[in-house]
């Protein structure tokens, strides 16, 4: 009997399959639950350093695209600036332009012609010879406008000279309009010019003054005697001149 049930039994195992123990079962399952977890944190790990990259790719997507905004915006800024310069140096210009037609226009004197006229003489002591040069500038009609005399001494020696220097007393008008004188002493030629200029437009305006028959009489403050000035046309500056002995030219 005994020896009957030893072969059922073994028959059973050979039927039915080798059966592991409980603890060996249990020892798969939590080998295979390791192994899963391992697996979803090494997942997890990847898709952390997936988005770390992205993050990063991202960032330096926006550094990139940032750093291009600022370089458009900087060449957008310089080139307003220079359109803004050019804009301003166009109205600068206009604007000389402008203030200097208003200058010809309503402020410089303009002339049609001019006529020099000059005459030399002795001193009396021959101590030094006067030279008289008169630049005449003439209007559209003709007439005198403006009158420019330059009064030459040119010394016979160093000792004439020093003493017209040291007795010379400036009788120049000055800061009157129309009116304007100055001296020149040179001292390594020995000779000495006052040049006196007569605006007859600027002349008119002062209030001591007053034309007559083309005669200009200037009454100057702190002189007795007023200053005349004919008006004269260019025909008879050419005579007068000639009379006196002057050489045009």
């Amino acid at each position: 009997m005994k020896e009957e049930n030893k072969k059922n039994e073994q028959m059973d195992i050979f039927k039915t399959g080798f059966v592991k123990p409980e603890e060996e079962v249990e020892k798969i399952d939590i080998e295979e639950e390791i192994e899963e977890s391992e697996t979803k944190e090494e997942i997890n790990n990847d898709i952390k350093y997936n988005n770390i990259q992205m993050k990063e790719k991202a960032n330096e997507l926006i550094n990139e695209l940032e750093n291009q905004d600022d370089e458009r915006l900087q060449k957008q800024n310089k080139k307003r600036k220079k359109k803004n310069i050019v804009l301003v140096i166009g109205i600068i210009i206009e604007l000389l332009i402008i203030g200097f037609l208003c200058y010809i226009k309503f402020f410089k004197e303009t002339y049609t012609s001019s006529l020099t006229c000059t005459n030399t003489t002795e001193n009396s002591n021959n101590k030094y010879s006067i030279t008289t040069n008169v630049i005449y500038y003439f209007d559209k009609d003709k007439k005198v406008a403006k009158t420019q005399n330059s009064i030459i001494y040119i010394f016979n020696d160093k000792a004439s000279y020093e003493e017209y220097k040291k007795e010379y007393v400036d009788t120049n008008i000055k800061d009157y309009s129309g009116i304007e004188q100055i001296d020149i002493f040179d001292d390594q030629n020995y000779a000495y010019e006052n040049k006196t200029t007569y605006t007859y437009s600027k002349l008119k305006k002062n209030k001591n003054v007053t034309i007559k028959d083309g005669l200009m009489t200037v009454k100057v403050k702190g002189r007795k005697e007023p200053i005349t000035i004919y008006i004269e046309s260019y025909d008879s500056v050419i005579k007068t001149n000639e009379e006196t002995g002057f050489i045009c030219e």
